[in-house]
């Protein structure tokens, strides 16, 4: 499925740049991080990090940096860049110079800022999710029981979406 990617979509999108999201089934959840520079094509993180440090940063939260913790991690992991394989990445120069900017306007003022954290980096970050939903056919008790995507209900259960799309939806 992830091969066409790069033939169908942008041409900086590949389907190595893809990992599956640590809390759910690895066939459901896909994921891939982009780093946007003004100047050149998105980069792929999965291309300047380890993807276990990638799947670290992700692993039980919907958005990373959001907390103070989470951002001197990630601070720590760019700062690790300038030592790493990102000098021999595509459009290097630009991305560290993206990357050198953005911590700048990041630590300016002193004290963490999840809210200006996020303003700050949705220009500059993208990212691709897949979801592989479970139909009548195609339902796997296995991939659903490690779920990490559910519906709320009134009673306060959490449904996973494929359990949800199967059996509780009456339209």
């Amino acid at each position: 499925m992830l091969a066409h990617l790069g033939s169908r979509g942008h041409p900086a999108v590949r389907a190595e740049d893809f990992l599956p999201l640590p809390c759910g089934h690895p066939l459901c959840y896909s994921l891939a991080f982009y780093l946007c520079p003004a100047q050149g094509p998105p980069v792929s993180v999965a291309g300047l990090l380890k993807a276990e440090d990638l799947l670290d940063c992700v692993a039980n939260r919907g958005l990373f940096g959001s907390q103070a913790e989470e951002f001197h991690r990630l601070r720590d992991l760019i700062y690790g860049l300038w030592s790493g394989p990102s000098g021999s990445a595509p459009q290097a120069e630009a991305v560290m110079n993206m990357i050198r900017g953005l911590l700048r306007e990041l630590s300016a003022g002193g004290r963490f800022d999840p809210r200006r954290a996020f303003r700050l980096t949705e220009r500059r970050v993208k990212s691709i999710f897949i979801h592989a939903f479970q139909d009548a056919d195609t339902f796997d008790l296995a991939r659903v029981r490690k779920c990490c995507y559910a519906y709320p209900q009134a009673d306060g259960r959490l449904v996973p979406a494929c359990v949800h799309n199967v059996l509780g939806r009456t339209s």
